[in-house]
């Protein structure tokens, strides 16, 4: 299910030192519902996260919980077109 999946991403995001207290920005390419969009976020990440599933990104919405998530339809290739500022951690899993 999705907690166990976002759990186990959140343990590999925080045993690689992936955690941040600035709010720099990730980017989640192939995001589908959030298994790792959100533990990135909780881990203190603002995150773009891109997918070409409006129904899978429908699903992650309704998961963010406040977290600071702005989720986009798009091909990832184009996912630069999406970006205000350079992202600190680029992630495609």
């Amino acid at each position: 299910g999705f907690a166990a999946k976002a759990e186990e991403n959140a343990a590999f995001f925080a045993r690689h030192g992936f955690l941040s207290d600035s709010r720099e920005l990730a980017v989640d390419l192939g995001c589908g519902s959030g298994f790792q969009s959100v533990p990135l976020a909780r881990a203190g990440y603002r995150v773009l996260a891109l997918d070409l599933s409006q129904a899978l990104l429908a699903e992650l919405q309704s998961r963010t919980e406040g977290l600071p998530i702005r989720t986009v339809c798009d091909d990832v290739l184009r996912f630069q077109d999406h970006l205000s500022e350079p992202a600190s951690l680029i992630v495609c899993m």
